[in-house]
């Protein structure tokens, strides 16, 4: 099946670039001889209106053979006006831009057609979390509430929300929201924060945030020991299914149902929850391989079965989770993974909650690793460093993580500690350097709120354009970073990689299909506008010259350019099967 994936994703992206070359040929008046998608013998073959059409052995490319394109040809007197060589300078430059072009191009229609099709639902603007402490929450929404509008424009869906708040970082913006039917007027600033993209390539960003989600927290809960709940039998990383008879399969399910009980004056409530079953022992933290897919282990789906407990409240009315010691569990450490910081130096164990790092309290099981990772971030994105050996970033990464860090864990009724622990810098398969931890917390994510696509035409015609030059983008500067060191070369994949990628579509779906057909369609597009001869843009580049200096680049000149452009294209051949071949080895022996 991987070879049939391969095939059906590079030939339509052959076809349509030789496609393009062989219309705007006909479209001008130039006779094409032959039309192949392939190199080499040709498996199938026929003639129609003086063209042969062929598939040929090698899949890797295609070509268009024009009367007069080979530059010694001899060309009847009755056949120049035909002939490659012999028309105007504008036409032979059409015809050669039109195969990158229509590459280029492709991702358009793949991505709107696209976009039409599959998000005619879209994430709605309910907030499925919020980050205690983040400019959201200190102005006083919650998990649950539904954002209509910022700074007077209308937003249905989430999209709207990032692109609304991304620009405004540091800026005050009004935000109104809905919680149980009521309209709240408030005025928050967004926090600048770092979106590291690609900053090898420099695609380092600032950008505005709220700390929000629309991925709502599962209602796993932590439990204060000594709390009602606590007393009730509650223990942490339980997971709440129904409270006061109402289903909640959210954490802010959970929030509303306790505001309606609390105003309906309840003094005590019912409490369906599942204990999460023992995990396996988990595997040391390694770097994902191919084919190492396994479903990850579900504590709860495992469980024994749901048990209803019945919580007192001690409080009077109107009493909120926090007076039942009940909380998000999203500090709460579900895992440890032996052999890394958090299980060797700070002994970390499944049930403890994070209180405070180096001091500080923890806002988000998130904003903590954030903190961790900060250093690593700043030597990642410093221009200065792009290119370096991985050994050389290593050293750095190590001096620029050498610091001690202390975090300080409720543990049960035992009390507060602190514990002491180094981040370690860990080599992955790549070679490059990555920041290793080691704990993961007890949060599950739940399905967002979806609402149908008011405006699909317009919302399929912006998300095309952004992504398609987002791409553009990161292919241009990927080139160039390749040029200057700041990527290394062993990135670099052929087509054993491409069709290991393409293999995976069985396990991704079509969507991850198209994205990779929209991602090669633009490299094929840029690199064939590079000006290397053989490519078309080393023909753009010689027909850039004939216009300066008005009459054709010596055939000798054309020759030797054409060797010189045949060793970089062996070169480059070689390079990217030694790297597919060196990944093909590692994914066997691993």
């Amino acid at each position: 099946m991987t070879l049939v994936f391969f095939l059906l994703l590079l030939v339509p992206l052959i076809l349509f670039h030789e496609m393009g070359h062989f219309l705007v040929a006909r479209a001008v008046g130039v006779r094409v001889l032959t039309f192949s998608i392939g190199f080499g013998p040709k498996l199938v073959k026929i003639v129609r209106g003086g063209t042969e059409y062929a598939i040929s052995a090698i899949p890797f490319g295609g070509y268009v053979k024009m009367l007069g394109e080979d530059p010694t040809e001899e060309i009847a007197e009755r056949d120049r006006a035909a002939a490659f060589q012999t028309v105007a300078l504008w036409r032979r430059t059409a015809i050669v831009l039109a195969g990158p072009v229509v590459n280029l191009i492709l991702p358009l229609f793949i991505l709107f057609f696209g976009s039409l099709l599959a998000e005619g639902r879209l994430v709605s603007s309910v907030l499925g979390s919020v980050e205690v402490g983040g400019p959201a929450w200190t102005a006083g929404l919650r998990a649950g509430d539904r954002i209509t509008s910022i700074d007077g424009e209308p937003v249905a869906s989430f999209n709207d929300l990032k692109r609304l708040i991304s620009p405004r970082a540091g800026v005050p913006t009004p935000v109104t929201y809905e919680r149980d039917g009521e309209r709240i007027d408030v005025v928050l600033k967004p926090d600048t924060h770092r979106d590291m993209r690609f900053p090898e390539l420099g695609l380092v960003e600032t950008i505005g945030r709220i700390q929000v989600s629309p991925d709502a927290q599962a209602a796993i809960v932590d439990v204060a020991p000594g709390s009602p709940a606590w007393r009730a039998g509650l223990r942490p990383r339980d997971r709440i299914t129904s409270f006061g008879g109402e289903h909640t399969p959210r954490f802010h399910d959970l929030t509303r149902a306790a505001r309606s009980l609390a105003k309906a004056g309840s003094s005590s409530v019912k409490v369906s929850v599942l204990r999460p079953a023992t995990p396996p022992a988990p595997r040391p933290e390694a770097e994902p391989k191919d084919g190492d897919a396994a479903p990850p282990f579900d504590a709860y789906a495992t469980a024994s079965g749901a048990r209803t407990l019945e919580v007192g409240l001690d409080a009077p009315p109107p009493w909120t989770l926090a007076t039942l010691g009940l909380d998000d569990a999203d500090l709460v450490v579900a895992s440890v993974l032996p052999g890394t910081p958090a299980e060797r130096e700070a002994g970390l164990l499944p049930g403890d909650r994070i209180l405070r790092l180096d001091g500080d309290e923890v806002p988000s099981f998130r904003a903590m690793l954030e903190r961790l990772r900060k250093p690593y971030d700043d030597v990642i994105a410093d221009p200065e460093n792009r290119g370096r050996d991985p050994a050389e970033m290593t050293a750095l990464l190590k001096g620029a993580l050498a610091r001690a860090h202390t975090v300080t864990v409720r543990r049960g009724e035992e009390g507060t500690r602190d514990l002491t622990f180094h981040l370690e810098v860990m080599k992955a398969e790549t070679g490059r350097p990555r920041v290793s931890f080691g704990a993961e917390h007890a949060t599950r994510g739940e399905t967002p709120d979806l609402i149908d696509n008011p405006a699909r035409f317009t919302h399929a015609a912006v998300g095309t354009w952004t992504k398609t030059a987002e791409v553009f983008e990161v292919t241009v500067l990927s080139i160039v970073g390749l040029a200057r060191g700041h990527v290394p070369w062993k990135d670099v994949g052929g087509p054993i990689f491409i069709a290991q990628m393409a293999g995976k579509t069985r396990e991704f779906g079509w969507g991850y299909f198209f994205e990779i057909m929209v991602w090669l369609s633009v490299n094929l597009g840029v690199l064939n506008l590079l000006p290397i001869p053989l490519f078309d843009g080393g023909h753009l580049l010689f027909f850039s010259i004939e216009a300066i200096k008005r009459s054709p680049v010596s055939l000798r000149t054309r020759q030797v350019a054409a060797y010189v452009g045949l060793s970089l294209i062996a070169m480059l051949f070689v390079v990217v099967m030694k790297n597919d071949v060196e990944r093909l080895f590692r994914g066997f022996f691993n």
